[in-house]
C-alpha cells in the first residue's frame, strides 16, 4: 500500500509541476506579446479616420486619394514571405511627419509587422521602408495591410487599408 501510495504522491507531485511550468510559460508569453502589443498600440494611437482603398501594389503602383493629397506607393519586388522587400511612398507635398506600414493576418494572428519608411536623403516628398513578412504554413495568405500617415500641419493622422493575398 506505501508503494501505491508513493507512486501517487509522485505522479501528483509531476503533474503540478508541470502545470506550474505550463502557466509560468503562458505568463511570460502574455508578457512578451504585451510588450509588443503596447509598442505596436502607438500605430492605432491618433488615428482618427481610416479608410478601405484599392492597392493592387502586387501588380502595379497604388493611388491613393488621402488628407494629403494623391499619394503613391510602389513595391521593387513582388511580396513574398521572409523575402526583403522595399516599398516607395511618394507624397504631393512635404508636411508629411511620420509614416508607417503595418501588416496583419487577415484570418490569423501573423505577430507584428510593423515598418516606418523614412525620408529619402534630399528629397522629402519620397519616403521608403524595407521590410519582410512571415511565412505561413498555407499556401495562399490574405494581409491586411494598413497605411498611416501623419501629417506635421495640423498632427492629424489617417490610415488606408487594402487587403494583399499573397499564393
Amino acid at each position: 500500500m506505501t508503494i501505491i501510495r508513493r507512486v501517487i504522491n509522485g505522479i501528483t507531485l509531476t503533474h503540478s509541476l508541470l502545470v506550474f511550468n505550463a502557466a509560468s510559460i503562458s505568463v511570460l508569453l502574455l508578457i512578451i506579446l504585451s510588450k509588443g502589443t503596447i509598442n505596436s498600440t502607438e500605430f492605432a494611437q491618433g488615428a482618427q479616420e481610416i479608410f478601405e482603398v484599392y492597392c493592387p501594389i502586387q501588380r502595379s503602383e497604388c493611388i491613393i486619394e488621402t488628407k494629403l493629397g494623391t499619394i503613391e506607393l510602389s513595391v521593387d519586388s513582388p511580396i513574398v514571405p521572409l523575402i526583403p522587400f522595399n516599398i516607395l511612398l511618394k507624397i504631393p507635398n512635404s508636411s508629411l511627419n511620420k509614416a508607417a506600414l503595418r501588416f496583419d493576418g487577415l484570418d490569423d494572428y501573423m505577430g507584428i509587422n510593423l515598418f516606418r519608411f523614412a525620408p529619402l536623403a534630399g528629397n522629402p516628398q519620397q519616403w521608403t521602408l524595407r521590410g519582410s513578412i512571415p511565412v505561413c504554413i498555407i499556401d495562399s495568405k490574405s494581409w491586411r495591410v494598413t497605411l498611416k500617415l501623419e501629417s506635421t500641419e495640423d498632427n492629424n493622422s489617417s490610415s488606408y487599408w487594402f487587403k494583399l493575398k499573397i499564393s
